[in-house]
Order: structure tokens, then C-alpha cells, then sequence
């Protein structure tokens, strides 16, 4: 996507960056919400137990952390990836 925007439209990389930290919040922000109304939010997206949700939501916070999204306003998020990062280095 970035190649797109720099390359194709002409787009600078600072503005494109920041296209890429609106559109990654944007997404955080929909998580987040969806997660803090879901009851069965657990120690992952779905319950307690690691789905293909929560391999999705950490391929989208390592997007937040690349791009230096602030990811304090979505603390489910937040702790989800911690919770399958911890989970993972364990195996």
C-alpha cells in the first residue's frame, strides 16, 4: 500500500505515514470498541482461549508500534497483545 501512495499517486512519505497512523487508529479504535462491548472478550478477542481474531489484532498493534500509533486509548487491545505475545514466547 505504501509503494501505491508514494510511487503511483506521487504521495511524500511523512504524508503518507501519516495517512497509514489514521487509518491504523481508525482500526484500534473499531477493535477496541468491539471488545469492550463483546462479553465474551477474555484474556483473548474471543474467550481465554488464542484465535485467528487475536493473530489479526497483533499483526495490527505491530502496525501501531511501527508506525508509532499511541495505543493508550485501547487498553483491551493493548492487553490482548500482550496476553498472545506472552502466550506465544511460551511454546
Amino acid at each position: 500500500m505504501r509503494n501505491c501512495l508514494e510511487q503511483e499517486l506521487g504521495i511524500a512519505e511523512p504524508a503518507c505515514r501519516a495517512w497509514c497512523r489514521h487509518w491504523i487508529a481508525q482500526g484500534c479504535a473499531a477493535l477496541e470498541a468491539n471488545l469492550a462491548a463483546d462479553p465474551r472478550t477474555g484474556g483473548f478477542c474471543h474467550g481465554d482461549t488464542a484465535t485467528l481474531a487475536d493473530a489479526c489484532l497483533a499483526g495490527h498493534m505491530v502496525g501501531a508500534k511501527l508506525f508509532d500509533v499511541n495505543t493508550g486509548a485501547y487498553p483491551n487491545c493493548e492487553r490482548i497483545r500482550d496476553t498472545a505475545q506472552s502466550s506465544s514466547s511460551r511454546l
